[in-house]
């Protein structure tokens, strides 16, 4: 119930960015850039996490309410890729499970599509900064055990994330557009939160 709520919520909010547009231009365009991202993890886990290296891809429209505000709403693909290391022994109770007293990193890497809604200030015709909502929903999941003594479980995981972005961008031509993004998981998915910086290149069609 909650879902279907957020999503008739969301398609609200654009077709009345829609009708106060209406009487100027609304943009659209592709964009792709590299995502730098890693896991916030709940301070009971003795784990630690590093970042690593994913991409994003996708579309926005940009719907022009003023000479200086827009609101961007975007589809994208993502893959956020992040890798845990637990810092203290794990004793799951038995001791001839194989990962009985024993240190252990794994990687794990997820496909996302995101729904980011924007608010872009421009402050002049090339600068901007940007802030807004994300809504995301993981497509498939798979954690891999560096050292191969553990077993994962990929199928059973949460799948909806909601997160706010803060950012801002440089437009350096009529057409194209490169931008630095932060966003930040505000609920949690399986005791922790993501927290991605991407770097992206926009190009308005």
């Amino acid at each position: 119930m909650k879902k279907t709520t957020l999503i008739i919520g969301i398609t609200t909010l654009l077709m009345n960015f829609s009708v106060l547009a209406q009487n100027e231009p609304i943009e659209f365009g592709l964009k792709a850039g590299l995502n730098y991202s890693n896991l916030i993890i709940d301070d009971n886990i003795p784990a630690e996490t590093n970042a690593k290296i994913g991409f994003h891809l996708g579309g926005f429209l940009s719907f022009k309410l003023t000479d200086n505000f827009r609101i961007k709403p975007e589809l994208l693909f993502s893959t956020q890729n992040a890798e845990i290391e637990f810092s203290e022994n794990i004793n799951m109770g038995d001791p001839n499970d194989p990962v009985f007293g024993k240190r252990f990193k794994a990687d794990i890497k997820q496909n996302l599509i995101l729904l980011p809604i924007m608010a872009d200030y421009y402050f002049s015709e090339n600068f901007d900064l940007e802030f807004g909502p994300q809504f995301g929903f993981v497509i498939n999941q798979d954690i891999t055990d560096n050292n191969n003594d553990f077993s994962f479980g990929n199928d059973d995981y949460d799948k909806f994330e909601v997160a706010l972005n803060v950012g801002a961008g440089f437009t350096f031509s009529e057409n194209y557009r490169i931008g630095l993004r932060y966003n930040y998981g505000i609920t949690e998915r399986d005791n922790n939160k993501s927290s991605v910086l991407q770097f992206g290149l926009s190009y308005k069609l």
